[in-house]
């Protein structure tokens, strides 16, 4: 993965947390203005060793924790 992008994806996180977690949920928003491989998108953090828990999404973003926008 190219450098640039695993640094801007740590800052992001570090600002951010809710970050990814928007796009996951906002995936399929026409105004979102990119198609988005949910499967990969999962994998940043790890790959980027950028901490994320995606498993707290739903609580970030004020959702039922089975919502599928989750």
């Amino acid at each position: 993965m190219h450098q640039i992008a695993v640094t801007g994806l740590k800052q992001v996180l570090k600002a951010n947390e809710k970050c990814l977690c928007l796009l996951i949920k906002d995936r399929n928003d026409p105004d979102l203005g990119l198609q988005l491989n949910v499967t990969l998108a999962l994998t940043l953090p790890t790959v980027c060793q950028a901490p994320a828990n995606i498993s707290e999404c739903p609580a970030l973003l004020h959702l039922p924790a089975n919502s599928p926008d989750a």
